[in-house]
C-alpha cells in the first residue's frame, strides 16, 4: 500500500471513531508514547491522556472531523503528514460552528513495519 494511503487510513480510522463518539478507539490510533502538542493545551502524552482529551472534544459536541490537502512524505523509518482539517461542533453559547486548522503529524514505523 502506498505511504499516503497507509497514513490516510490511520487518519480515516481516527475520524470515524470521533464521528461515532468513541474516544478510546480514536486514541488507539496512537501508541502509548504518542505526544500531542496543541495550542492552548498542556502536552498530552500516551493513549490514556489522549482518550481523555478526545472525550472532552466529544463531550463539547464535536460532530465531524475531516482532513483536506493531505500530503505524506517519508525518510527512513519516519513519515510526516501535513493536512488541513475542519471540525463541526457546538460553541459554548449553543451555536453551531465550523473550525478550520492545520496539522503536522510525525509517524514512526515499529519493528513489524507498521
Amino acid at each position: 500500500m502506498p505511504l499516503v494511503d497507509e497514513l490516510q487510513a490511520v487518519n480515516d480510522a481516527f475520524n470515524a471513531a470521533i464521528d461515532c463518539g468513541n474516544a478510546s478507539v480514536a486514541a488507539q490510533q496512537f501508541t502509548d508514547t504518542a505526544v500531542c502538542i496543541a495550542p492552548n493545551e498542556p502536552v498530552i502524552q500516551g493513549t490514556a491522556d489522549l482518550t481523555a482529551w478526545f472525550q472532552s472534544w466529544i463531550d463539547a459536541g464535536l460532530k465531524t472531523s475531516r482532513d483536506r490537502d493531505f500530503i505524506a512524505e517519508s525518510a527512513g523509518g519516519f513519515a510526516c503528514v501535513t493536512c488541513a482539517y475542519s471540525v463541526e461542533h457546538h460553541a459554548q453559547d449553543g451555536s453551531f460552528v465550523v473550525e478550520h486548522g492545520k496539522v503536522l503529524q510525525i509517524f514512526k514505523r515499529n519493528e513489524s513495519g507498521t
